[in-house]
């Protein structure tokens, strides 16, 4: 499910208005999209290898002028805290903040890149990627092309680690081993 960035932009607050529609027909995707997907956590690679990665988009890029839109997300969108601290938490939890949005806008603006955000659902922290979702809309502006809610929530019970995620946001009711059922 995605929300389209314009919805995030009159966040203000913990709040974050979006428009969610089922059953009816969404934006048409023009026959020369083009997406690229990769982690969360591996936006540093991509931006290190420069004159590489850039090559490899131009060359990937569709001819008849269609959208190029990469998407952060999968299993590490879990996994990232926004602006929070990451200790005492486990071990694979990181924390992205300002430097790796500008990091995300210099590459989106750099190859003229779309880019769509998944947010972490997993720690139940709603204000935290409200805040997320508001600054990644400063820092890309019409860049941003959506948000997904969250990552594959459907097989977080296959993940027994996310149990254990919290920061000082995450909803008090949230119960232990609540992926489990």
């Amino acid at each position: 499910m995605f929300v389209h960035a314009a919805a995030a932009a009159g966040a203000r607050t913990s709040a974050l208005p979006g428009q969610v529609r089922l059953g009816s027909p969404g934006r048409r995707i023009p026959g020369t999209f083009l997406g690229l997907s990769f982690e969360v956590n591996e936006l540093s690679s991509y931006v290190e290898e420069g004159p590489a990665f850039d090559r490899a988009i131009s060359l990937l890029r569709p001819h008849a002028g269609g959208p190029m839109v990469v998407r952060l997300g999968g299993k590490s969108a879990d996994d990232a805290y926004w602006d929070a601290p990451t200790l005492g938490t486990p071990s694979w939890v990181f924390e992205i903040g300002n430097d790796w949005l500008a990091q995300l806008s210099s590459l989106a603006k750099r190859d003229r890149l779309e880019v769509t955000l998944d947010l972490n659902l997993a720690v139940h922290a709603p204000a935290m990627e409200a805040s997320f979702a508001k600054s990644a809309l400063d820092a890309l502006g019409p860049r941003l092309a959506a948000v997904a809610i969250g990552n594959e929530p459907d097989l977080f019970r296959f993940q027994p680690g996310l149990d254990a995620e919290r920061v000082a946001g995450t909803i008090a009711g949230t119960r232990p081993r609540w992926p489990k059922g």
